[in-house]
Formats: C-alpha cells, structure tokens, sequence
C-alpha cells in the first residue's frame, strides 16, 4: 500500500509539474469551488437558452429565405451551438476577471475547452448534418483552444517547427504544414456554410422563377469558389506575381483544350439567363432525335427525361446552334392534327362532327380553342378529314391522347356506318400483261 500511495503521490507530482500546478496540498479550495460551480453554471445556462436561440433563428431564416426548406439548415442544432458558444465566452470573462489560484485557472481551462468542442460539434453539425465531421471539427478546434489557453504546450509547437523539409529555397515545416491543413479545413467549413445558406436564400425566393433561381445558384457558386482558392493561395504564401505568369500561359492551353467545354458552359449561363429552355419544359430536338422534359441545366449539358424513362444528356451548344421546338416556351398549349381518309359518297358533315366529339370528349382536350375538322385532300379513292384540337399538358404525353380519340372515330365510324377510303388498287388482264413469243428467224 506504502508502495502504490508513493506511485501514485509521484505521478501526481509529475503531472503537477508538467501543468505549472503547485502541489495539492497547496490547493485553495474555496476558489477551485467556485471555479467549479461557475463553469457548471455556464456549461447548463447555455443549454437552457438554446430554445430561445431557436426560435430567434427560426425568426430570421423565414425572414431571409421564406418558404425554405426546413431540412437545409438544423436550426435546433445551431442554437445549441450558439447558445455552448455563449456559455465559453462567458466562461472566457470570469476566467480573466480576477486573480485566479492556479487550480482555479486550470478548472476554467478545461472547461471552456470542454464547451468550446461542445460547440463546434452542433454548430458544424448544424451546418453540415455530417456527425462525423463535427466530431473532427469538435476534437480538432478543442485541441487548439487547449493549446492557445495552456502555454505549456508551447512546446509541442516548437517541436514540430524544428521538423522541417527544404524544397528548393523555401523551408516547410510540420507545423507549417498542420496551419496549412487547419486553415484550409476552415476555408472549406467556411465555403460549404456560405455555399448552402445562399442556396437556401436563393431557391425560397419566390419573385425568380427555375431558371433565374438556377443562374443565381450557379454564379454564386461560382464567386464563393474563386474566392476560396485566391485565399488558399494566399495561406499557403504563393508568390501571386509568379503565378499569373503562369497562370496566363496555362490559360493559353486550356483555351485551345478546353473549347468545347467553355463554349458549353457559355451556353448554358445563355439559356439560363434568356430562360429560353428552363427545367420543367418539353422540348424536341429533331438532330439528336430526343422529345421529352427538361429536368435539369447543368454548365455543361441538359438532362432531358424521354416519355421510355431514359435520361439524354444534351450539350448545351446543341441547344443554341440547332433548332429546337419548346412546348412551353411562351405557352404551354400544344395543337395536336389527326387525319383519317373516308369513302367517297360519305356524309362529310357527319364525319367531322363525329371527329370533333370525339375529340370533346378527351378529358385533356381543351374546350377553347374548339376542336375542328376540316377536309385537307381528296382522292380517287376517298376524302382525307383532318381533326385539330388542343392540349394544355404535353408533358402527359401525345400518343396516348391520339390513341384514345381515333379509338373513339373508329367506333362513332362504326356504330353510323361510316366506311373508311380502300386504297386504290389497279387492275389489269394477265392475258395482257403476258409477253408475246418471239417470231421464228426467217
């Protein structure tokens, strides 16, 4: 026992040591309790003012993006974050209030380390919805704030300073690279926060229709990036007059590589800024043989979902170079033409009446304009009638609509014994047709 009470008094000396603490026998009690309260205090109000928080955030994402999605930012989430947030900052103050006992100081250290992890976990959380990333942020940013309050880890700092890599004139060191990785960490944290709190302002206001909202995603998208990696540059201290060089000679090559695919994203900020083709219309491309709807426009192509269920990826300079048909491009009503060839001696006024009945009585077919039928060929062997009528929902289908109206002529054709054109057939006497024999040589 006398052996195990000295391990342990020398194992507490030693960590005593390693953290500045004097010994425990030295220890004030009074202000290590109050140390202990407070920051258990702090540690529970954060957790009882998160639901006020929630609802102040609630407030203001309805204010800066109404009708959002409640599913892209965990608001919940966030507010214990915010409300762990306040509670270290608190906790930061009454640390820095006062003269602290040393075991006093060391209780505030480890609890605003504790709620700062606390902290970043539900904030990144909140943000992201990946538990796994914010258990690294929370492990991570803990570690740093650890380091920053206990400037006893110093150390550790300049040890990994003196384990450095020369490439060229330039000397890398680990912990160069560790403020490289953490910075660039944050720059991500950072474009991903911006990135979907601006796609959720964007796509819950309702004055933009698709396309406008679709080019305003892109473009801001766009921004957040390029800002992203001019700062990237700038951490890593990358001589940016060396780089425009070289940037400008690489542009030079990927001008001439890359034609195609500028000249395909060019496009696509074209359609989306005309709104001349936009997600949800029904387009027919006649060189690429594709008819169905737009689900998508991309900065390289448009995905365009066929009536079979297939999904065509069609560039975006085909649209601006070939002829394309946009069922809904000024309106949405389609005039569909139906022809059907009748006996010669029919009643005609019978026959288009039945047409347009037929048509009536399509649920989809459109009561204005009127449908109409009108003789447009005659033959010898019957009189062509054409049936017009329109639709206001193409995407549904055509063929469908066709089929149940000329099933419809067909039967109305049937029940008023109406007959149908039979093709014209010539004939003509075998005995005719049949080759003369030769005549015998003289």
């Amino acid at each position: 026992m006398a052996t195990t009470s000295g391990g342990s008094g020398a194992v507490a000396r030693w960590v005593g040591d390693f953290l500045g603490l004097p010994p425990l026998q030295e220890a004030e009690f009074v202000p290590l309790g109050a140390a202990v309260v407070v920051s258990a205090a702090t540690f529970i109000a954060g957790w009882v003012v998160w639901r006020s928080l929630r609802t102040w955030l609630e407030v203001i994402a309805d204010r800066v993006a109404p009708g959002r999605d409640t599913d892209q930012l965990d608001t919940g989430r966030l507010a214990k974050g915010l409300g762990q947030a306040l509670a270290a900052v608190l906790l930061s103050v009454v640390a820095a209030v006062g003269a602290w006992p040393p075991y006093a100081e060391f209780v505030f250290d480890i609890a605003i380390t504790l709620v700062v992890g606390v902290a970043a976990y539900y904030l990144v959380a909140g943000a992201f919805g990946s538990r796994t990333v914010a258990r690294a942020a929370a492990v991570v940013i803990a570690a740093v704030t650890i380091s920053r309050r206990y400037d006893r880890l110093d150390a550790l700092e300049e040890s990994l300073d003196g384990i450095s890599l020369t490439l060229g004139s330039v000397d890398v060191s680990l912990l160069d690279l560790l403020n490289f990785g953490a910075g660039a960490l944050v720059l991500y944290a950072a474009f991903r926060v911006l990135a979907r709190v601006a796609r959720t302002v964007i796509r819950s206001r309702t004055t933009l229709d698709v396309s406008q909202r679709e080019l305003a995603e892109k473009l801001t998208m766009i921004l957040l990036s390029i800002v992203t990696i001019f700062l990237a540059i700038d951490l890593a201290g990358i001589n940016t007059a060396a780089l425009s060089i070289f940037s400008g000679t690489l542009g030079v090559g990927l001008g001439f590589g890359l034609q195609k695919v500028v000249s395909n994203f060019m496009a696509g900020i074209v359609l989306l800024s005309d709104r001349s083709v936009k997600p949800g219309d029904t387009i027919v491309i006649d060189t690429a043989d594709v008819a169905g709807e737009v689900t998508k426009v991309g900065t390289r192509a448009v995905s365009v979902l066929t009536r079979d269920g297939k999904v065509h990826l069609i560039p975006n300079e085909t649209l601006m170079t070939e002829r394309v048909e946009n069922w809904g491009y000024e309106q949405q009503r389609v005039r569909l033409r139906m022809a059907i060839s009748v006996a010669i001696g029919s009643d005609y006024d019978l026959v288009q009446r039945l047409m347009v009945d037929a048509a009536n009585a399509h649920e989809r077919v459109l009561a204005q304009p009127v449908p109409r039928a009108r003789i447009t060929a005659v033959a010898d062997n019957g009189v062509t009638h054409e049936l017009r009528f329109w639709i206001s929902d193409p995407e549904q289908g055509l063929g469908n609509v066709r089929s149940a109206t000329y099933r419809r002529i067909l039967d109305a054709f049937a029940e008023h014994e109406v007959l149908l054109s039979n093709p014209s057939v010539e004939l003509t006497d075998p005995a005719a047709a049949r080759p003369e024999p030769l005549a015998p040589h003289d």
